[in-house]
């Protein structure tokens, strides 16, 4: 029998491992690394106890605080506990292996390099995407060292809107997948401080802050006790209802102490266990202060800067004084909604640069048919522009990628970008970024999705990764000999959505914009259509491409779908006894969890292939509407209501309040965001 022993350099590992690795609530993160280094190598090692046990035959492997000869030895070294980087070395030895980590990530990350050696795979968080390797009998160590250094240093992970978005599973997939960026939620907060996250909260949070009906302690609202503080209209006229119409106004002395107070109860209270801090302008789309003060300082991405330097300088001085106990990054977002995507015309303030602020690049009306850097796209010249403009101050102040795959417009339905995903993110990083995040990251029942995830995390720590092999050995893990096929499906899929942006966006240009919006007591006037596009007419060849294209690849699953269960009845296991409760009953092992991965995939597309199948028929009603065609008005409503009706009962995964805590799960219908549309037809039609 082979003998494996994890070496931990701590006296009595042997007997105290299992509690360091889930000593995480006792620990302070921040002024205990030694305590928090020994944490994390000790879960790493009860990892590596785990899946190495689960891998190998004939072998006893154990945890120790030193290395015993004869056996094979797996040296977990933390070089140093303060340090932040997560950069990782596997070194051969005589008699084993040294996993060397920079800092405590770096040995974690490390442990799962040496398990992903030998087969294993997270293609998803839970069980259902664990795929566990054939079993073998000698462990898979390199020959040769092999280092490993993240081309995004500031971080690689996920925006977490929703209160609720809290799961341990999807953190533990985070870290086996080296992302290391996540939202801050109280629940979660010490596994992601054992697992080396950077915990992040805030976002668009001065409009409570400003609420202008706010209560003051004179008894005054807010508006009128500080008319001041809000922004000057282009008209020059502040009314209550308006006043967060415009951006405040960033010149009164008053007001940022005001709002640095407020900051810091909150970085000392509900947001305690955040490293960074999104602190970003009224969502206001093109209103900013217009007062002779505010315009001295140059462009409206100048006059942020200027506010977000004077926000650092406070809390400077409460850390200073002892009123802070921490140091915490601010993030500022360049982004149309707070009128700050054009790059700054004035030096960075000092207190900015190079204080470990940064800047979220988001770009969210980009399109997702070319690639960000293609210069005759309309909807990404603009953006590839500002992007490079931003890039000339990282030095100072370093940039931070947000990508927006499953944005609000385009929840749960199958999208894939891994063609411009492939092109993109190098780009990035050679343009100058140097982290990564995609808003908003879907919580359960990826589908189809996962392919995005899984690429996403390698690109993100390697922009030199080889994507072509990352994308076979997905399709090997997770379809096995099912692999060939669902890459057509896949194929078509991305293919079918590849003008998405121009179907549902924030644009205004988009086609789902029309439809929500259409007044359909007026005149019907054609549908206006963007450039991708190009006219009305070429409108229903789009979308009748699109359906297409989609239920080609339902076909597809469905029949690997009927050769799936024909392969799973085969390897059903007898009836369980003894089962007595639900924990016992989680314990039984699913071996036909690669059908369950198949019917997320299945659920997802028939969500996609209903909406726009929608998509297609209300504007085929309204084009006829428009020509006068009686006959086709009529068998297009008849879809449409056929389609509401079917889409009215079928639910889709969970969706999230924002700002506040809570969860909703709404019909296909719902999502479509086409509900009160049919509604107005409906009417109008009596």
């Amino acid at each position: 029998m082979k003998n494996i022993n994890i070496v931990l350099e701590y006296e009595n590992a042997e007997n105290t491992a299992h509690t360091w690795a889930n000593e995480e609530r006792f620990i302070n993160f921040r002024t205990e690394p030694e305590r928090a280094a020994r944490c994390t190598a000790s879960f790493a090692a009860t990892e590596l106890l785990s899946y190495l046990g689960r891998t190998l035959t004939d072998c006893s492997v154990c945890v120790s605080s030193q290395i015993r000869g004869g056996d094979i030895n797996i040296l977990l070294t933390v070089e140093s506990a303060s340090e932040k980087g997560s950069s990782y070395a596997l070194i051969p030895t005589d008699n084993g292996l040294q996993i060397k980590g920079r800092g405590r990530a770096g040995v974690l990350y490390g442990a799962y390099e040496l398990l992903k050696m030998q087969g294993w795979r997270w293609i998803e968080p839970m069980d259902v995407g664990e795929v566990e390797p054939p079993k073998k009998e000698n462990i898979a160590l390199p020959t040769e060292p092999m280092l490993f250094e993240t081309t995004m240093p500031n971080g690689r992970g996920f925006e977490f809107e929703g209160g609720s978005k809290e799961s341990h599973a999807l953190l533990l997939w985070m870290a086996r997948n080296r992302l290391n960026l996540a939202g801050y939620r109280p629940a979660t907060a010490p596994l992601a401080n054992k697992l080396c996250m950077s915990q992040k909260s805030g976002g668009h949070i001065f409009e409570a802050m400003l609420s202008p009906e706010r209560k003051m302690p004179s008894g005054k609202t807010l508006f009128d006790e500080h008319p001041e503080w809000y922004g000057t209209p282009k008209n020059g006229e502040k009314t209550r209802g308006d006043a967060l119409k415009t951006q405040f106004c960033v010149t009164q002395p008053a007001l940022v102490e005001f709002l640095g107070e407020e900051l810091l109860s909150r970085i000392m209270g509900e947001w305690y266990g955040a490293d960074r801090i999104d602190v970003w302008g009224f969502d206001t789309w093109g209103g900013v202060c217009s007062c002779d003060e505010c315009e001295k300082l140059g462009n409206t991405t100048d006059r942020t800067l200027y506010f977000i330097g004077q926000l650092r300088e406070f809390l400077n001085r409460a850390r200073g004084e002892g009123r802070l106990d921490h140091d915490v990054s601010l993030i500022t977002t360049v982004y149309e909604g707070t009128s700050t995507m054009t790059p700054p015309t004035r030096k960075i303030p000092a207190a900015l640069s190079g204080s470990g602020d940064m800047i979220l690049f988001s770009p969210i009306l980009r399109c997702y048919q070319h690639s960000f850097f293609e210069p005759d796209c309309s909807y990404n010249k603009g953006y590839a522009d500002a992007l490079r403009g931003w890039a000339k101050t990282a030095d100072e102040l370093p940039i931070i990628f947000l990508e927006y795959y499953n944005v609000s417009k385009f929840e749960d339905l199958p999208l894939l970008f891994s063609s411009v995903m492939s092109r993109d993110i190098p780009d990035y990083v050679n343009a100058g970024v140097r982290a990564l995040s995609y808003m908003h990251l879907p919580m359960l029942a990826w589908g189809v999705r996962a392919l995005t995830q899984n690429l996403y995390a390698e690109l993100a720590w390697n922009k030199n990764a080889d994507t072509e092999a990352i994308i076979a050995d997905y399709f090997d893990k997770r379809y096995g000999r099912y692999a060939d096929e669902m890459k057509k499906a896949y194929s078509l899929i991305e293919v079918a959505f590849s003008l998405i942006s121009s179907y549902r966006s924030w644009s205004g240009r988009d086609v789902l914009t029309h439809l929500f919006l259409w007044d359909v007591d007026e005149n019907p006037t054609p549908i206006e259509v963007d450039d991708h596009i190009k006219n009305t007419e070429n409108l229903d060849r789009c979308l009748s491409d699109t359906v297409k294209g989609l239920s080609d690849a339902l076909k597809i699953i469905n029949s690997v779908m009927m050769d799936m269960k024909a392969d799973s009845a085969e390897k059903t296991l007898p009836p369980q006894k003894g089962i007595v409760n639900p924990a016992q009953l989680a314990g039984v092992k699913n071996v036909a969890k690669d059908e369950d991965m198949l019917a997320d995939d299945k659920k997802m597309l028939i969500y996609g292939i209903n909406s726009m199948s929608l998509m297609l028929a209300l504007t085929r009603y309204r084009r006829a509407l428009v020509a006068g065609d009686s006959e086709t008005t009529e068998r297009e409503w008849e879809k449409i209501e056929t389609l509401e009706a079917k889409m009215e009962e079928r639910y889709l995964p969970l969706g999230f309040f924002f700002p506040n805590t809570g969860m909703i799960c709404r019909d296909e219908l719902t999502r479509t965001q086409l509900k009160d549309t049919i509604r107005r037809i409906r009417k109008s039609r009596k």
